[in-house]
């Protein structure tokens, strides 16, 4: 029995060591997520001013 026990114990520790390494993998790809969608919106926000910009250059132009 306290071999089974023994074996049992070991497997828990193993288990727990990679689900904490998991837990940590996932909390990295969370931050890079998070970066990524701030990049993206800095993105959008620079193609709407682009946009904006070229219209008043060619409403400039039209005068």
């Amino acid at each position: 029995t306290t071999d089974k026990l023994k074996v049992a114990l070991a497997s828990t520790d193993k288990a727990k060591e990679d689900y904490n390494a998991l837990q940590a993998k996932y909390e990295q790809l969370l931050e890079k997520s998070g970066s990524i969608k701030y990049v993206e919106s800095q993105l959008t926000n620079a193609n709407a001013r682009i946009a904006e910009l070229e219209k008043q250059i060619t409403m400039q132009k039209d005068k």
